[in-house]
């Protein structure tokens, strides 16, 4: 029974599923959540997809060292901190998506047409775990630096904004975990 604007104690679910395939993993989820389904996360897919890498597309200085996210400071840091910054100050949600490399699940979800929710589900890792797991080049975690801490937390507002907007166009009602 769907109910308009009363969510009622209706079901969803967290974001990972063991699934590979997104399309198969995004049945699943219309299949046994329709009133308020999840994207699914497929962290089994690819590396990208895993806690971590999933949400970091687009941070500045950010590299992969060894299966690590670790953030250089070198290059055009600077320069990309600084577009960071305007496009939050500006609210320019376009500028930190999530590409399909890194959300096969919800780009995946974002493309099925016969869904009808009464809302939908997203996440996104929140600013302290994040933070915690991406350290800079000597090993610390960018959490404890206070310049990279701030750029975090703004950034991964952007990402979830992001999220957020696109998910707007399956239902008019959102819900986003930040998962910490």
């Amino acid at each position: 029974m769907k109910r308009k604007g009363n969510f009622g104690c209706l079901p969803t679910a967290i974001g990972s599923m063991p699934h590979t395939d997104p399309v198969a993993a995004c049945r699943e989820v219309a299949r046994y959540l329709p009133e308020i389904p999840a994207w699914p996360q497929l962290p089994a897919r690819s590396p990208l997809e895993g806690m971590y890498a999933q949400f970091s597309e687009g941070f500045p200085g950010l590299q992969a060292d060894e299966g690590r996210f670790v953030i250089d400071r070198s290059g055009a840091f600077d320069a990309e901190l600084e577009k960071l910054y305007q496009a939050y100050i500006s609210g320019d949600l376009d500028c930190c998506p999530t590409g399909p490399g890194h959300a096969a699940g919800l780009h995946a979800f974002l493309s099925m047409r016969d869904l009808a929710p009464v809302a939908v589900k997203g996440q996104i890792t929140g600013p302290i775990t994040w933070g915690l797991g991406v350290t800079d080049r000597e090993g610390r975690p960018v959490l404890y630096d206070d310049t990279l801490a701030d750029a975090v937390a703004k950034f991964l507002r952007l990402k979830a904004a992001w999220q957020e907007k696109q998910l707007r166009t399956v239902a008019r009602h959102t819900i986003i975990f930040v998962d910490e």
